[in-house]
């Protein structure tokens, strides 16, 4: 029995659409899925809850998310209304390579600072007030928002060979639509969850 996901936007591969065909595959009789559509300060979710399976999947324009919880300690329904947003903005995030983004205004004050450190003392002679300046427009001018443009300033760097541990002054920030999400559509969800009848 194939089965198409209600909003058409997945060919039928998202994971509570596949884990509602695998409840009716195994001769299962109640599959407790419940679809909440979110839309708020211009942006949408679908949520898509399976109350049996303790899953939740989200379709939004905050980005797409689905985790599922083997034991919830209670109904999946109040567990979802009384977790921390930060634990479930963790839980959808594990594991994925943009769970963290590179934070590049705090980096780039922490390479300063280093570029500070080792050439731009006072007292410091004109060729190192020179590296100094050096440095400082090659920070300056490389995108530290991405990591191969992090990669692009270290490969062109002499900061690098002056201190091996510099890749530990890089920020990170939690990815932003992750953050929008829980901040904008979750609180929404919420309230639309509450309204319904608790399990």
């Amino acid at each position: 029995m194939r089965m198409h996901c209600e909003l058409g936007l997945d060919g039928g591969r998202c994971p509570t659409c596949v884990a509602y065909a695998a409840g009716h595959l195994a001769g299962s009789d109640s599959v407790a899925i419940e679809r909440f559509i979110v839309r708020t300060q211009g942006d949408w979710g679908f949520f898509l809850v399976d109350f049996k399976l303790n899953m939740l999947s989200i379709v939004s324009g905050c980005g797409n998310y689905s985790y599922l919880w083997s034991s919830p300690g209670e109904s999946f329904r109040r567990f979802l209304l009384n977790a921390d947003p930060g634990y479930i903005a963790g839980k959808f995030l594990s594991g994925r390579p943009d769970a963290e983004i590179p934070d590049e205004e705090a980096s780039k004050k922490a390479i300063y600072k280093l570029i500070a450190r080792v050439w731009g003392y006072r007292g410091s002679d004109d060729a190192q007030k020179k590296k100094a300046k050096e440095e400082r427009k090659l920070l300056r001018d490389s995108d530290f928002s991405r990591e191969s443009g992090i990669k692009e300033w270290a490969d062109q760097s002499d900061l690098p060979r002056c201190i091996s541990d510099w890749y530990e002054y890089l920020a990170t920030r939690q990815n932003p639509q992750a953050a929008r999400l829980m901040r904008v559509l979750w609180p929404e969800f919420l309230n639309q969850l509450g309204r319904e009848r608790c399990t």
